[in-house]
């Protein structure tokens, strides 16, 4: 499965979802406008809140421990300086793709919210609260 086809899955996935009155989390970079859209379409149609949150945390050093100290599944990045392929694209140091995907991610026009998650954990979920819940 591609990744047009993929997308589209999971977009009708999440519409299904939405529709039976439950909330959706969709955690990945938003690098299409589409994804944004059908997001914002979906929730228009159920009649609910469409909230973005965008974490962001851009000191590498803090990301490269973050990435070597986790527990990883074989398809995530491990550290910074691995070689990685992403969608079936030739492999790429995994700090230039993430750097590629924070120039190219998609936000909606208004009312989202940016993280900075060099913050305090605690901090950071206090915020996020009280966005979703405003």
């Amino acid at each position: 499965m591609g990744i047009q086809e993929s997308t589209c899955t999971s977009s009708a996935h999440t519409a299904r979802i939405v529709e039976r009155g439950n909330s959706v989390i969709i955690d990945s970079p938003c690098l299409y406008t589409e994804l944004v859209e059908h997001g914002i379409r979906v929730a228009t149609e159920a009649k609910v809140k469409y909230r973005y949150i965008e974490c962001q945390l851009t000191d590498m050093d803090e990301l490269d421990r973050r990435l070597r100290t986790r527990d990883t599944k074989p398809s995530q990045i491990s550290f910074l300086d691995q070689m990685f392929s992403h969608a079936g694209a030739r492999p790429t140091l995994a700090r230039e793709l993430i750097g590629d995907w924070a120039s190219r991610v998609q936000r909606p026009k208004d009312n989202w919210l940016l993280l900075d998650t060099s913050e305090p954990f605690n901090d950071c979920v206090s915020k996020a609260l009280a966005y979703i819940e405003r």
